[in-house]
């Protein structure tokens, strides 16, 4: 959680900015974000079923009924409209 912390503070959201996060695994970082900012757009990409779906628990858990969590491949996701893209992967995916 340290990890997040920083990444998210790095990031200075501001209010009614989109964030994106690629590969979001357990949305930690979207919660993260939406704690810090009440007033962003989150929407989280996950391609692996039961993660995805622990993300949807956690984002029901936290309260944050509007972080939107997205199954699929965010190789094809359209970025345009983020403002801030958390990216925590292996090294091969950053490649």
């Amino acid at each position: 959680m340290s990890i997040v912390r920083t990444m998210v503070d790095l990031a200075e959201i501001k209010p009614g900015k989109t964030v994106m996060d690629l590969g979001a695994g357990d949305a930690r970082f979207l919660i993260e974000a939406k704690r810090r900012e009440p007033h962003i757009h989150a929407i989280g990409y996950e391609g692996a079923l039961g993660v995805w779906m622990l993300a949807r628990f956690r984002v029901w858990f936290s309260g944050f009924s509007d972080i939107v969590m997205s199954r699929e491949n965010f190789f094809a996701v359209n970025l345009r409209d983020a403002d801030v893209i958390f990216l925590y992967l292996s090294i091969n995916v950053m490649k």
